[in-house]
């Protein structure tokens, strides 16, 4: 029965991650040169929206290492297995579980080259570059979507970073002087539109929303939102990330993760990719990827 529960826990942790990923991702082109910008650069208004998306930007935290252990609920249900997070910035993010918090029995594990996953239960694992993966490939997916989201950072498709070379390609609503309510910030590009609410006075991001707008079928959206910031170093980093996601495709049902971060870590040295043991079965990757969103 544990491993019953834990190969349920493995699946599902894994599946909301990776829907997460794709519905940030679907149908975005490598290179993104579509955007709406309500800002006429001319103007006033125009000089206070690039100043107030400096801001925005200036929040990222500096440390390259973010890792916390984790209490993850899926659709308000808690998982059976710990959880650690572990990220290094621009390498790796990698998500473990363990059982009884001694051994561990899954591992999703995220680099800007390639997706692993593991099933230590079972002694399975799958592992590709993102052109192998079918979904992956055909929606330009990268690992640098993922990350912003989980730094709380802006982000553009096709870019690995927002720095001052590509703010100007996000609108911002209303005025940022206007503390009473958060300012919107938006790109769109194709089908997909990018929402991110921001606090007026602190530029720190507290919700992100990606919307793909497909005709025949409707929308899908994912929602993230971002509470009970913390100091890490001279910045805030939110402990509490409530992502919803609700997918167009009328055989899949709203998914909902809530992750709560304990103590964070920022020393934690990078661990390199991990190479799976030769006792290991390697799978398919896509079986693999069709059996986890069959769930």
């Amino acid at each position: 029965m544990r491993y019953r529960h834990t190969r349920f826990s493995v699946r599902h942790l894994i599946s909301v991650s990776l829907l997460l990923v794709l519905t940030a991702a679907c149908n975005t082109l490598k290179h993104t040169t579509g955007s709406t910008d309500s800002t006429n650069k001319g103007d006033n208004s125009a000089d206070n929206g690039l100043t107030f998306l400096r801001k925005v930007t200036d929040n990222a935290v500096y440390s390259r290492h973010i890792n916390a252990k984790a209490d993850v609920s899926m659709n308000g249900k808690s998982l059976p297995v710990s959880a650690q997070m572990q990220t290094t910035q621009g390498k790796m993010i990698r998500f473990s579980l363990s059982a009884l918090g001694l051994m561990e029995v899954g591992r999703l594990e995220m680099t800007p080259a390639d997706v692993l996953i593991i099933d230590r239960v079972h002694k399975q694992y799958a592992r590709a570059s993102y052109d192998k993966v079918k979904f992956m490939a055909r929606n330009g997916l990268t690992f640098y979507t993922l990350e912003a989201l989980l730094r709380n950072q802006l982000f553009l498709p096709g870019y690995n970073t927002v720095g001052e070379s590509n703010i100007e390609q996000f609108a911002v609503q209303p005025h940022p002087s206007d503390n009473r309510q958060p300012v919107s910030i938006s790109h769109s590009a194709g089908n997909m539109n990018y929402t991110w609410q921001a606090n007026a006075a602190t530029a720190q991001i507290t919700q992100t929303e990606v919307v793909y707008h497909d005709a025949k079928k409707g929308n899908s959206t994912l929602q993230w939102q971002y509470s009970d910031f913390v100091s890490v170093g001279k910045k805030l980093f939110p402990t509490t990330h409530n992502v919803h996601i609700n997918l167009a495709d009328k055989t899949s049902k709203p998914k909902n993760m809530l992750i709560q971060l304990g103590k964070i870590n920022t020393t934690t040295d990078y661990s390199a990719p991990t190479t799976p043991s030769s006792r290991y079965e390697e799978v398919d990757i896509d079986e693999l990827f069709q059996s986890i969103f069959a769930q």
